[in-house]
């Protein structure tokens, strides 16, 4: 419980700083994954579900977050977002929000586990607080 307790404290400073650093400037899609992009020969996204107004790292770290990148892919990933224009934040910030992102994984997931009838379901996100 201790340790849950400054996870949460983690998580209340990360998402306080994240309000203050990033505005929101565009809509974001906030659930990148395989399933939500079609490719019928021009790429299309679907499922908008979690679509927000927000800054852009918050989606390029969601995506990061839910295909498990590295610090090199996720370099890559911010250069190809931004092409020939400058990234507007370090690799320390995109590993911040990063991290954002897997604690409120993990809190989500323990939530939805207390109230699911198969808590093995959340089993991924729920087991071991993010490293």
């Amino acid at each position: 419980a201790t340790a849950e307790k400054a996870l949460a404290a983690e998580f209340v400073a990360r998402a306080e700083d994240y309000d203050e650093r990033y505005p929101p400037t565009v809509v974001c899609h906030n659930d990148l994954i395989a399933d939500n992009i079609l490719d019928d020969g021009a790429l299309a996204l679907v499922d908008f579900e979690f679509a927000m107004r927000a800054a852009p790292i918050l989606d390029l770290a969601s995506f990061a977050t839910m295909n498990r990148l590295g610090a090199e892919a996720r370099r890559a990933l911010a250069g190809a977002y931004y092409r020939e224009r400058p990234v507007p934040f370090t690799a320390a910030d995109f590993d911040g929000v990063v991290r954002l992102l897997r604690l409120m994984a993990f809190f989500w997931a323990r939530a939805a586990a207390r109230e699911s009838d198969d808590p093995a379901r959340f089993s991924e996100f729920a087991g071991e607080p993010p490293a």
